[in-house]
Protein backbone atom coordinates (compact mmCIF):
# COMPACT_ATOMS: atom_id res chain seq x y z
CA UNK A 1 0.00 0.00 0.00
CA UNK A 2 2.53 2.34 0.81
CA UNK A 3 4.12 1.55 -2.76
CA UNK A 4 1.00 3.76 -4.39
CA UNK A 5 1.69 6.82 -2.52
CA UNK A 6 3.03 9.94 -3.41
CA UNK A 7 6.40 11.02 -2.39
CA UNK A 8 4.55 13.80 -0.01
CA UNK A 9 2.35 11.01 0.89
CA UNK A 10 5.31 9.20 2.06
CA UNK A 11 7.24 12.23 3.91
CA UNK A 12 3.85 12.14 5.74
CA UNK A 13 3.82 8.79 6.76
CA UNK A 14 7.47 8.82 7.43
CA UNK A 15 6.46 12.11 9.79
CA UNK A 16 3.73 10.29 11.54
CA UNK A 17 5.52 7.59 12.74
CA UNK A 18 8.68 9.80 13.65
CA UNK A 19 6.50 11.81 15.93
CA UNK A 20 5.36 9.08 17.58
CA UNK A 21 8.13 7.34 18.29
CA UNK A 22 9.57 10.66 19.68
CA UNK A 23 6.75 10.72 21.78
CA UNK A 24 7.40 7.49 23.05
CA UNK A 25 10.87 8.57 23.49
CA UNK A 26 10.02 11.68 25.73
CA UNK A 27 7.89 9.28 27.76
CA UNK A 28 10.85 7.09 28.08
CA UNK A 29 14.18 8.91 27.50
CA UNK A 30 13.53 11.11 30.84
CA UNK A 31 13.18 8.20 33.39
CA UNK A 32 16.11 6.26 31.53
CA UNK A 33 18.14 9.73 31.13
CA UNK A 34 17.48 10.58 34.99
CA UNK A 35 18.50 6.73 36.50
CA UNK A 36 21.67 6.84 33.92
CA UNK A 37 22.84 9.92 35.74
CA UNK A 38 21.80 9.00 39.00
CA UNK A 39 23.93 5.44 38.65
CA UNK A 40 27.16 7.16 37.37
CA UNK A 41 26.04 9.81 40.40
CA UNK A 42 26.60 7.35 42.84
CA UNK A 43 29.18 5.32 41.42
CA UNK A 44 31.41 8.63 41.65
CA UNK A 45 29.97 9.17 45.95
CA UNK A 46 31.17 5.25 46.75
CA UNK A 47 34.26 5.85 44.94
CA UNK A 48 34.98 8.87 46.43
CA UNK A 49 33.94 7.73 49.93
CA UNK A 50 35.82 4.81 49.53
CA UNK A 51 39.44 7.29 49.10
CA UNK A 52 38.13 9.12 51.73
CA UNK A 53 38.08 6.05 54.09
CA UNK A 54 41.19 4.69 52.37
CA UNK A 55 43.45 7.73 51.78
CA UNK A 56 44.76 9.88 54.41
CA UNK A 57 43.66 13.59 53.91
CA UNK A 58 41.70 12.88 51.51
CA UNK A 59 37.96 14.17 52.99
CA UNK A 60 38.77 13.77 56.83
CA UNK A 61 37.67 17.23 57.79
CA UNK A 62 35.94 19.99 56.04
CA UNK A 63 38.52 21.76 55.03
CA UNK A 64 40.21 18.73 53.18
CA UNK A 65 36.63 17.88 52.02
CA UNK A 66 36.49 21.24 50.02
CA UNK A 67 39.89 21.20 48.85
CA UNK A 68 39.69 17.83 47.25
CA UNK A 69 36.28 18.34 44.91
CA UNK A 70 37.55 21.32 43.88
CA UNK A 71 40.60 20.22 42.81
CA UNK A 72 39.43 16.90 41.45
CA UNK A 73 36.70 19.63 38.76
CA UNK A 74 39.27 21.83 38.37
CA UNK A 75 41.79 18.98 37.31
CA UNK A 76 39.03 17.39 34.86
CA UNK A 77 37.68 20.90 33.59
CA UNK A 78 39.35 20.83 30.12
CA UNK A 79 38.05 16.74 29.90
CA UNK A 80 34.81 18.36 31.04
CA UNK A 81 34.63 20.94 28.34
CA UNK A 82 36.10 18.88 25.56
CA UNK A 83 33.57 16.06 26.65
CA UNK A 84 30.47 18.30 26.37
CA UNK A 85 31.04 19.01 22.71
CA UNK A 86 31.71 15.37 22.23
CA UNK A 87 28.88 14.23 23.82
CA UNK A 88 26.81 16.11 20.81
CA UNK A 89 28.85 14.72 18.35
CA UNK A 90 28.41 10.81 19.49
CA UNK A 91 24.74 11.56 20.18
CA UNK A 92 24.49 11.67 16.34
CA UNK A 93 26.25 8.33 16.14
CA UNK A 94 29.44 9.90 15.28
CA UNK A 95 32.76 10.10 17.00
CA UNK A 96 35.46 13.25 16.82
CA UNK A 97 39.26 11.98 17.39
CA UNK A 98 40.44 15.58 16.47
CA UNK A 99 39.56 17.21 19.09
CA UNK A 100 42.88 17.16 20.79
CA UNK A 101 45.57 18.15 18.47
CA UNK A 102 43.11 20.93 17.34
CA UNK A 103 43.46 21.99 21.09
CA UNK A 104 46.60 22.19 20.86
CA UNK A 105 46.59 24.04 17.56
CA UNK A 106 44.30 26.55 18.53
CA UNK A 107 46.43 27.18 22.04
CA UNK A 108 49.60 27.54 20.23
CA UNK A 109 48.08 29.88 17.47
CA UNK A 110 46.00 31.96 20.53
CA UNK A 111 49.82 32.03 21.77
CA UNK A 112 51.35 33.47 18.78
CA UNK A 113 48.74 36.52 19.37
CA UNK A 114 49.64 36.85 22.73
CA UNK A 115 52.76 36.94 22.72
CA UNK A 116 52.62 40.31 20.99
CA UNK A 117 51.61 42.72 23.86
CA UNK A 118 49.56 42.75 26.29
CA UNK A 119 46.11 44.52 27.29
CA UNK A 120 42.83 44.08 26.94
CA UNK A 121 42.56 43.94 22.95
CA UNK A 122 45.33 41.64 22.55
CA UNK A 123 43.64 39.17 24.96
CA UNK A 124 40.65 39.51 23.31
CA UNK A 125 42.30 39.09 19.83
CA UNK A 126 44.34 35.74 21.20
CA UNK A 127 41.05 34.19 22.84
CA UNK A 128 38.92 35.22 19.21
CA UNK A 129 41.69 33.36 17.35
CA UNK A 130 41.22 30.21 19.68
CA UNK A 131 37.38 30.26 19.47
CA UNK A 132 37.54 31.18 15.39
CA UNK A 133 40.61 28.00 14.55
CA UNK A 134 38.26 25.44 17.03
CA UNK A 135 34.92 26.25 15.49
CA UNK A 136 36.26 26.30 11.90
CA UNK A 137 37.66 23.12 12.39
CA UNK A 138 34.63 21.91 13.56
CA UNK A 139 32.93 23.20 11.09
CA UNK A 140 34.72 21.63 8.05
CA UNK A 141 34.94 18.34 10.09
CA UNK A 142 31.05 18.56 9.48
CA UNK A 143 31.20 19.28 6.05
CA UNK A 144 33.23 16.88 4.70
CA UNK A 145 31.08 14.78 7.06
CA UNK A 146 27.70 15.38 6.20
CA UNK A 147 28.11 16.52 2.32
CA UNK A 148 31.04 14.97 1.73
CA UNK A 149 29.98 11.52 3.53
CA UNK A 150 33.53 10.95 4.87
CA UNK A 151 33.22 8.78 7.64
CA UNK A 152 33.63 10.81 11.10
CA UNK A 153 36.62 8.26 12.10
CA UNK A 154 38.49 8.61 9.20
CA UNK A 155 37.64 12.41 8.71
CA UNK A 156 38.40 13.46 12.26
CA UNK A 157 41.82 10.99 12.15
CA UNK A 158 42.92 12.94 9.49
CA UNK A 159 42.71 16.30 11.33
CA UNK A 160 43.92 14.97 14.07
CA UNK A 161 47.14 14.09 12.28
CA UNK A 162 46.85 17.46 10.04
CA UNK A 163 46.62 19.65 12.95
CA UNK A 164 49.33 18.10 15.15
CA UNK A 165 51.64 18.74 12.22
CA UNK A 166 50.29 22.05 11.78
CA UNK A 167 50.92 23.32 15.63
CA UNK A 168 54.72 21.47 16.03
CA UNK A 169 55.05 23.78 12.40
CA UNK A 170 53.82 27.31 13.89
CA UNK A 171 55.87 27.11 16.89
CA UNK A 172 59.36 24.61 15.65
CA UNK A 173 58.50 22.37 17.96
CA UNK A 174 58.93 24.79 21.22
CA UNK A 175 56.54 25.38 23.63
CA UNK A 176 55.11 29.59 24.12
CA UNK A 177 55.56 31.02 27.31
CA UNK A 178 55.63 34.66 28.72
CA UNK A 179 52.38 35.21 28.20
CA UNK A 180 50.73 38.25 29.40
CA UNK A 181 48.93 38.60 33.24
CA UNK A 182 45.97 39.94 31.75
CA UNK A 183 45.45 36.49 30.51
CA UNK A 184 46.47 34.29 32.53
CA UNK A 185 44.44 35.56 35.08
CA UNK A 186 41.89 33.29 33.72
CA UNK A 187 43.36 30.15 35.07
CA UNK A 188 43.25 31.42 38.57
CA UNK A 189 40.30 31.48 41.03
CA UNK A 190 36.90 33.58 41.73
CA UNK A 191 35.96 34.77 44.89
CA UNK A 192 35.39 31.97 47.45
CA UNK A 193 38.29 29.82 45.92
CA UNK A 194 36.47 28.76 43.16
CA UNK A 195 38.40 27.83 40.37
CA UNK A 196 37.64 29.99 36.83
CA UNK A 197 38.65 26.71 34.93
CA UNK A 198 35.61 25.19 36.98
CA UNK A 199 32.93 27.77 36.18
CA UNK A 200 33.82 27.64 32.71
CA UNK A 201 33.01 23.58 32.84
CA UNK A 202 29.96 23.66 34.81
CA UNK A 203 28.50 26.47 32.88
CA UNK A 204 29.22 24.65 30.03
CA UNK A 205 27.48 21.60 31.17
CA UNK A 206 24.28 23.23 32.39
CA UNK A 207 23.55 25.00 28.90
CA UNK A 208 24.78 21.84 27.13
CA UNK A 209 21.77 20.28 28.88
CA UNK A 210 19.60 22.82 28.58
CA UNK A 211 20.10 22.88 24.87
CA UNK A 212 19.90 18.95 24.74
CA UNK A 213 16.51 18.67 26.60
CA UNK A 214 14.22 21.73 25.85
CA UNK A 215 15.25 23.14 22.41
CA UNK A 216 14.65 21.92 18.60
CA UNK A 217 17.78 21.63 18.22
CA UNK A 218 18.39 18.84 21.00
CA UNK A 219 15.60 16.79 19.60
CA UNK A 220 16.61 16.82 15.91
CA UNK A 221 20.03 15.50 17.67
CA UNK A 222 18.44 12.19 19.06
CA UNK A 223 16.64 11.82 16.25
CA UNK A 224 19.71 12.51 14.19
CA UNK A 225 21.19 9.49 16.14
CA UNK A 226 18.53 7.42 16.36
CA UNK A 227 17.41 6.98 12.84
CA UNK A 228 18.94 9.66 10.33
CA UNK A 229 16.60 8.22 7.22
CA UNK A 230 13.66 8.80 9.32
CA UNK A 231 14.90 11.63 10.36
CA UNK A 232 15.71 12.99 6.93
CA UNK A 233 12.09 11.87 5.87
CA UNK A 234 10.31 13.69 8.65
CA UNK A 235 12.04 16.87 7.97
CA UNK A 236 14.85 17.34 9.91
CA UNK A 237 17.85 19.09 8.29
CA UNK A 238 20.05 16.27 9.44
CA UNK A 239 22.88 17.67 7.00
CA UNK A 240 22.32 21.32 8.79
CA UNK A 241 22.39 19.43 12.25
CA UNK A 242 25.67 17.51 11.70
CA UNK A 243 27.62 20.44 10.52
CA UNK A 244 26.56 22.38 13.65
CA UNK A 245 26.85 19.91 15.69
CA UNK A 246 30.79 19.52 14.69
CA UNK A 247 30.99 22.98 14.52
CA UNK A 248 30.24 23.28 18.32
CA UNK A 249 32.35 20.42 19.42
CA UNK A 250 35.26 23.05 17.65
CA UNK A 251 33.91 25.54 19.62
CA UNK A 252 33.79 23.69 22.80
CA UNK A 253 37.77 22.71 21.85
CA UNK A 254 38.36 26.29 21.47
CA UNK A 255 37.11 27.34 24.67
CA UNK A 256 39.56 24.38 26.18
CA UNK A 257 42.51 25.55 24.43
CA UNK A 258 41.31 29.00 26.83
CA UNK A 259 41.25 27.52 29.44
CA UNK A 260 44.51 25.23 29.66
CA UNK A 261 46.40 27.86 28.40
CA UNK A 262 45.94 30.04 30.75
CA UNK A 263 46.14 27.33 33.22
CA UNK A 264 49.80 26.37 32.22
CA UNK A 265 50.36 29.80 31.80
CA UNK A 266 51.85 28.92 28.57
CA UNK A 267 51.10 27.59 24.70
CA UNK A 268 52.53 24.19 23.72
CA UNK A 269 51.90 21.93 20.25
CA UNK A 270 51.58 18.95 22.95
CA UNK A 271 49.44 19.88 25.51
CA UNK A 272 46.47 18.22 23.71
CA UNK A 273 47.59 14.91 23.31
CA UNK A 274 45.42 12.04 24.63
CA UNK A 275 42.15 14.25 25.42
CA UNK A 276 40.22 13.34 22.69
CA UNK A 277 40.62 9.55 24.62
CA UNK A 278 39.36 11.63 27.91
CA UNK A 279 36.67 13.39 26.36
CA UNK A 280 34.89 10.00 24.72
CA UNK A 281 36.26 8.08 28.40
CA UNK A 282 34.12 10.73 30.18
CA UNK A 283 31.36 10.56 28.00
CA UNK A 284 30.53 6.78 27.74
CA UNK A 285 30.94 6.23 31.11
CA UNK A 286 28.54 9.52 32.02
CA UNK A 287 25.70 7.13 29.56
CA UNK A 288 26.11 8.24 25.95
CA UNK A 289 25.72 5.34 23.82
CA UNK A 290 28.72 5.21 20.95
CA UNK A 291 25.83 3.70 19.06
CA UNK A 292 24.00 7.27 19.47
CA UNK A 293 20.36 8.55 20.28
CA UNK A 294 20.79 8.48 23.98
CA UNK A 295 22.88 10.75 26.35
CA UNK A 296 22.88 13.27 28.51
CA UNK A 297 25.73 16.29 29.25
CA UNK A 298 25.18 15.90 32.81
CA UNK A 299 25.97 12.22 32.75
CA UNK A 300 29.11 13.28 31.18
CA UNK A 301 30.36 15.45 34.07
CA UNK A 302 30.00 12.74 36.25
CA UNK A 303 32.05 10.40 33.89
CA UNK A 304 35.03 12.98 33.84
CA UNK A 305 34.53 12.82 37.68
CA UNK A 306 34.65 9.32 38.00
CA UNK A 307 38.06 9.49 35.84
CA UNK A 308 39.45 12.30 37.97
CA UNK A 309 38.71 11.23 41.45
CA UNK A 310 40.01 7.38 40.39
CA UNK A 311 43.14 8.98 39.06
CA UNK A 312 43.42 11.18 42.26
CA UNK A 313 42.59 8.61 44.56
CA UNK A 314 45.23 5.83 43.10
CA UNK A 315 47.72 8.50 42.83
CA UNK A 316 47.41 9.04 46.77
CA UNK A 317 47.64 5.81 46.96
CA UNK A 318 51.12 5.64 44.79
CA UNK A 319 49.52 3.70 42.36
CA UNK A 320 51.87 3.45 39.29
CA UNK A 321 50.29 6.06 36.77
CA UNK A 322 50.57 3.06 33.82
CA UNK A 323 48.69 0.56 35.90
CA UNK A 324 45.95 4.04 36.26
CA UNK A 325 45.62 3.84 32.61
CA UNK A 326 44.52 -0.39 32.31
CA UNK A 327 42.19 0.61 35.35
CA UNK A 328 40.73 3.16 32.91
CA UNK A 329 40.69 1.36 30.04
CA UNK A 330 39.07 -1.74 31.70
CA UNK A 331 36.27 -0.06 32.81
CA UNK A 332 35.56 1.72 29.59
CA UNK A 333 35.20 -1.82 27.82
CA UNK A 334 33.20 -2.63 30.28
CA UNK A 335 30.50 0.09 30.27
CA UNK A 336 30.94 -0.43 26.41
CA UNK A 337 30.05 -4.08 26.50
CA UNK A 338 27.05 -3.16 28.81
CA UNK A 339 25.84 -0.74 26.79
CA UNK A 340 25.97 -2.93 23.97
CA UNK A 341 23.61 -5.83 26.00
CA UNK A 342 21.65 -3.57 26.94
CA UNK A 343 20.97 -2.37 23.30
CA UNK A 344 20.03 -6.44 22.15
CA UNK A 345 18.13 -6.39 24.97
CA UNK A 346 16.07 -3.58 24.18
CA UNK A 347 16.09 -4.60 19.75
CA UNK A 348 14.74 -8.27 21.28
CA UNK A 349 11.66 -6.91 23.16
Amino acid sequence: MSSSLKPEGRKAVALGVVESAVGVSKRMRLPRSFFQIAGVAVAWGLLFIIFALKVEHFADSPEAFSDTIWSIILQCSVTTLLAVGMTYVIITAGIDLSVGTVMALASVLMGKVLVRGDGALWVIAGIGTALLVGTTVGLLNGVLIAFGRVPPFICTLAMYIAASGLALIVTRSQTLAGLPDSFTWLGGTFLKGIPIPAAFALLAVFGGQIVLSFTRFGRYLFAVGGNPEAAYLSGVPVRRCLVLTYGFCGFMVGVAAVVSTARMQAASPIFGQGQELNAIAAAILGGTSLMGGEGTVVGTLFGALVIQTLRAGLTRMQVDANWQQVLIGGILVAMVLLDQFRLRRLQKS
